[in-house]
């Protein structure tokens, strides 16, 4: 099982290879952003390494049923989602929701550059 050093590597690999995303500092944790709109942060919640991704209310709704997925509070209800990968970080999982959050917020050109 990779460390968290390892597993947030891993994230950054895979923010980096989206088109014109940067990562920054939110509440002193690792933010990623499309442009300028954040759509990864990572964090840790009683000493667990979560992922913050917004997935869309439809989504969100059916995910907490996994109890790996909580909603955060002050933004859950706009559609984002915590994903606990403390003990288990499914890659492809990731991968697909990293994206979702990406393409939600990312402009037409960084979509088409994406996508090109």
């Amino acid at each position: 099982m990779p460390h968290a050093r390892e597993k947030l590597d891993g994230i950054r690999a895979l923010c980096a290879e989206l088109p014109e995303t940067s990562e920054g500092k939110q509440f002193g944790n690792p933010a990623f952003k499309a442009g300028k709109k954040t759509f990864l942060t990572v964090h840790r919640y009683r000493r667990r390494m979560q992922l913050e991704i917004w997935v869309g209310p439809e989504l969100q709704a059916t995910l907490t049923d996994d109890p790996r997925f909580t909603i955060p509070r002050y933004i859950g209800h706009r559609g984002w989602i915590d994903l606990d990968v403390e003990n288990h970080l499914d890659g492809d999982e990731v991968r697909e929701l990293v994206l979702g959050s990406y393409r939600h917020f990312a402009l037409k050109r960084m979509l088409k550059a994406l996508d090109g």
